[in-house]
C-alpha cells in the first residue's frame, strides 16, 4: 500500500498523520475501538520521536537512523492492518468518507461476495521468552496457506484459562490481514493461560465460523 508502504519517510509522516487524525475524527460513525484509536496513536508518536531525530542527518548518528528505519518498516506494516481492518473494508465506510481517506471505489459489478462460510486453521506457536506466533491458513486437510478467496482480514480472540469457548468471555485481540502475527506479552502475563480463536472476514465485515480453539501459557 503506497500509503504507508511503497513511499519516501516525509509521505509516510504526513500519511500517517492524516490516517490518524481522519480515524479520530470518525472513529464515532466508522464505529472504531477506543483500543484501535489508542494504538494508532502510539504507532505515530513512536514513529514520530525516532524520525524527528534524524532530520538532520549531520547530525544523527548510524544507530539513530537504523532505528528509525526499524520503526518505519514496524509501523507501516501495523498500520495497514488497521487501515485495512477499520477503515478500508469498514462496512459503515460511505462514498463521502472514500474521499476523505482517499480511497478508490469499489469495483462495479452485482456479484457480492458472501460472508466466509469455511472456518480458518488456527495455530499458535510459542516463538520466544513472552512471544507467541499466531498463523491462519485456509484449511488444514487441503494444508492451503494464506486466505482463502473472498477473504480480506481475520480477527483473533481470546479466552482466559482451559476450557470450552463462551462467547460471553472472549475477549477482543485484534483485526489483521497478514496471516501471521507477533505478539508479546508483559512479564507480569507469565504463567498465565490463554485459549485463541480466530474468524475469517470478508471486505464488508461480515464473519465466518470459528476455528478450534488453540491453548497455550506465556512463558
Amino acid at each position: 500500500m503506497k500509503r504507508f508502504i511503497n513511499c519516501s519517510d516525509h509521505d509516510f509522516d504526513a500519511n500517517l498523520f492524516k490516517t490518524v487524525n481522519n480515524m479520530n475524527e470518525y472513529k464515532t460513525v466508522l464505529k472504531i475501538p477506543a483500543e484501535v484509536l489508542t494504538e494508532a496513536v502510539a504507532i505515530q508518536n513512536s514513529w514520530v520521536v525516532d524520525y524527528n531525530k534524524t532530520l538532520d542527518r549531520k547530525k544523527c548518528t548510524p544507530a539513530e537512523i537504523e532505528r528509525k528505519n526499524l520503526t518505519r518498516e514496524k509501523s507501516a506494516h501495523r498500520m495497514t492492518d488497521i487501515f485495512n481492518a477499520y477503515v478500508r473494508y469498514n462496512i459503515n465506510l460511505t462514498d463521502e468518507l472514500r474521499f476523505v481517506f482517499d480511497i478508490p471505489a469499489p469495483r462495479t459489478g452485482n456479484e457480492r461476495i458472501p460472508a466466509p462460510t469455511d472456518k480458518p486453521n488456527l495455530t499458535v506457536d510459542r516463538n520466544a521468552h513472552l512471544e507467541i506466533t499466531v498463523t491462519l491458513s485456509a484449511g488444514a486437510a487441503e494444508a492451503k496457506h494464506g486466505k482463502p478467496e473472498g477473504v480480506d482480514a481475520y480477527e483473533i480472540w481470546e479466552q482466559d484459562g482451559l476450557g470450552a469457548i463462551d462467547e460471553k468471555k472472549l475477549k477482543f485481540h485484534g483485526r489483521y490481514t497478514n496471516t501471521a502475527e507477533t505478539f508479546r506479552y508483559p512479564f507480569t502475563d507469565i504463567g498465565r493461560t490463554i485459549t485463541f480463536v480466530a474468524r475469517w472476514l470478508n471486505h464488508r465485515g461480515e464473519s465466518g465460523p470459528w476455528s478450534d480453539p488453540v491453548t497455550i501459557s506465556i512463558s
